[in-house]
Parts: C-alpha cells; sequence; structure tokens
C-alpha cells in the first residue's frame, strides 16, 4: 500500500510538472503575440498618418538626398513641407524644412516609397517592413499602404 502511494504521488508529480510546462510556455506565446499586436497596430497608426497626410497634399515627391535612403515629401495647401525618411530602423517624420525630425514609428527592418502611374492616375504606395523579434519566423511583418492624393483646386 505504501509503495501505491508512492507511484501516484510520482504520477502526480509528472502531471504537474508537464501541465505547468504547458502553462509556461503558453503565457510566453501570449506575451509574444501581445507584443506583436502592439506592433502590427502601431504600424496601421503611422500608416494610417501618412495616408492621411497624402491625401490632403498638394505636391507629393521623393527626395533622393535623404540620409539612409528612401525619404518622401509632402507639400499642403499651406505650402508646409511634412517629411519622412529611414534613418537607423526607425521612420522619423518632420514638418517643416526646419523642424525637428521626431520619430513616427521604431523597429523598422525597410521602408519604401513609390509612385505609381496609371491611366493618368498617380497613387503612392508605402512598403513597410517591421523588424521581426525572431530568426525564424513564419509570417514576416510586412505593410502596403496606398493612397491618392486628392486634387485641390489651385488658389
Amino acid at each position: 500500500m505504501l509503495i501505491e502511494c508512492l507511484v501516484y504521488i510520482g504520477v502526480l508529480g509528472i502531471i504537474f510538472g508537464l501541465s505547468s510546462l504547458a502553462l509556461f510556455r503558453g503565457l510566453e506565446m501570449s506575451r509574444r503575440i501581445h507584443g506583436n499586436t502592439d506592433e502590427i497596430s502601431r504600424a496601421l497608426a503611422a500608416g494610417e498618418r501618412w495616408r492621411e497626410e497624402i491625401r490632403k497634399s498638394i505636391r507629393v515627391s521623393l527626395l533622393t538626398n535623404a540620409p539612409g535612403g528612401a525619404a518622401i515629401r509632402m507639400e499642403d495647401q499651406n505650402r508646409k513641407a511634412i517629411d519622412y525618411a529611414l534613418r537607423e530602423r526607425a521612420l522619423l517624420r518632420r514638418t517643416g524644412e526646419e523642424g525637428q525630425w521626431t520619430p513616427a514609428l521604431k523597429g523598422v527592418k525597410s521602408s519604401n516609397f513609390v509612385r505609381d502611374e496609371r491611366f493618368g492616375l498617380v497613387s503612392w504606395r508605402w512598403e513597410l517592413e517591421l523588424q521581426g523579434t525572431r530568426k525564424e519566423a513564419r509570417v514576416r511583418p510586412r505593410f502596403t499602404f496606398q493612397a491618392v492624393p486628392v486634387p485641390h483646386p489651385s488658389p
């Protein structure tokens, strides 16, 4: 009878050990999913802000001399410039020619702005890839935002 009790205690110990391991793995995966959703929501917010600024702009152009690569400049109806540029894994935004660069989105692996013209209509596409947290990720965090500047009457 004592041996049976020891066997039952051993089996319960194994069951509790495996269930706690499953619990901690589940908590770790939940933490990762929460972090991923935060990154996705930040990227979507930055993309929607960019799209809104494209729609309100009267002129959009690519900047070829921007440090760090791809950059875009927009001018609103008040002739105020808004620039986006990628530097050191952060997408930076600046309002005005002498304005301060502020991070619009951090953890960016690549960012590319593309002018797309079809049938006389010009649209702009922003291809964005976030820095992944895992080396062997199944899904790479890539986003594409597209916007068309709304034609404004000339002053």
